[in-house]
This record gives C-alpha cells, sequence and structure tokens, in this order.
C-alpha cells in the first residue's frame, strides 16, 4: 500500500527515521533518499516526513513552508517548470499567474543552473517561506538517457546543477528531497560536483 499525507495518522514505526531524515535535510538543504524498489520511499517522503514538515518544522525562513512535487521523465527541466507554475507558491511580483510558467522555464534554460536562485528571489515568497521541492523517481534521469544512448543529456546535466547552485546558495531556503531506486544510486556521482552532496545528504531507507 502507497500511503500519501491523508494517510499519515496510519503510517507508523518510522518516527525515528523520519526525524533523522529531516536531521540530513535541515543541515544540507537536501535529503536523498535511497532505497529498493517498492520499499516504500513515496509513502516515507508524503505521509512522513511531509506531515513533520506542515506542523510547523524549522527551516531557514522560518517556519512556513510551500511544497511543489515533480518528477524528471523526459523533460526534467519543463517537468520542474510546470510544477512550479502548476503549484501556485512561487507568484511572481508584479507580473500576471498566465505568464508564470514562460518565466521558469525561460529562466531554468537560461542561467546555467542558477536559475531558480533567480526565481526565488523575484518571487513573493523570497525571506517568508521556505520551498520544498520534492523529486520522486530520480532515476529517471538514468532511465531515459539510456532510450537515447547517451550518458547525461543536457537537460538532465543542467537539472542536477540547478538543483547543486541552488543548495549551495546561502541565500535561498529552497530544500530538495530527491527519491531514487538503490540500483541508480551510485550513477549520480557522473555529475561531478553533485557527489559532494550525495555523500553529506544520503538516507537508507530499510524495507
Amino acid at each position: 500500500k502507497k500511503y500519501d499525507e491523508i494517510d499519515s495518522e496510519h503510517f507508523f514505526a518510522r518516527d525515528e527515521s523520519v526525524e533523522n531524515a529531516l536531521e540530513i535535510l535541515k543541515k544540507n538543504k537536501i535529503l536523498i533518499i535511497n532505497g529498493d524498489e517498492g520499499s516504500g520511499k513515496s509513502s516515507f517522503i508524503n505521509a512522513g516526513i511531509l506531515k513533520r514538515i506542515k506542523e510547523r518544522f524549522a527551516g531557514k525562513s522560518g517556519r512556513e513552508w510551500n511544497i511543489c512535487k515533480t518528477r524528471p521523465g523526459i523533460k526534467p527541466i519543463d517537468n520542474l517548470a510546470r510544477s512550479l507554475y502548476e503549484n501556485g507558491s512561487l507568484q511572481l511580483i508584479e507580473k500576471p499567474k498566465s505568464s508564470d510558467f514562460d518565466y521558469f522555464k525561460e529562466r531554468l534554460y537560461k542561467k546555467s543552473g542558477l536559475g531558480l536562485v533567480e526565481i526565488i528571489k523575484d518571487s513573493s515568497i523570497f525571506d517568508k517561506k521556505n520551498l520544498l521541492i520534492t523529486i520522486d523517481n530520480t532515476e529517471d534521469l538514468f532511465k531515459y538517457s539510456k532510450l537515447f544512448n547517451a550518458e547525461i543529456s543536457d537537460d538532465d546535466d543542467l537539472f542536477i546543477n540547478l538543483i547543486y547552485k541552488t543548495v549551495k546558495n546561502r541565500h535561498c531556503s529552497v530544500y530538495f528531497i530527491l527519491a531514487i531506486q538503490s540500483k541508480y544510486f551510485s550513477k549520480l556521482n557522473v555529475y561531478g560536483k553533485f557527489s559532494e552532496l550525495t555523500t553529506l545528504s544520503q538516507f537508507n531507507l530499510p524495507n
């Protein structure tokens, strides 16, 4: 059974694991949940971690959180832009809502890894709320690249670079949770500097 946020009261026996994972997230602004297929990574995030975060867990910009959920798929940058737009948590200052998606997409593609930082600084939540971006099925980055006979696509490389540079930016209270199947976890090391974060932020989810 998969658990969602509404099922949190029935999600038992993971309290200690949730607290340990949250400590990693709080310290590093990124948490990479590594577990076997079917081990309950999505349930752990939705019914465990998100429940605690919404109970006013303290982040860099206080105890208020906006949460955005995405999945890389074949076009990770487009999917991230769409998730930010559909989530509606980054209402841009003095910009009509209908233009947000185009703005997000343009910034994410143009700014060599700093696009998300720019978007956050231009948003109405900057310095007021934390943003948590959860990325499920991170292994998509490796599954789909194989379909096109490529180790890393430009989109995938930019997607990981966006995460890395956003986490490293001291002024942005943006946090990430990545869920990935164990057999793909070591492949994250192909992204160079990002391997620093995988070492610090790994959380092994037992079956």
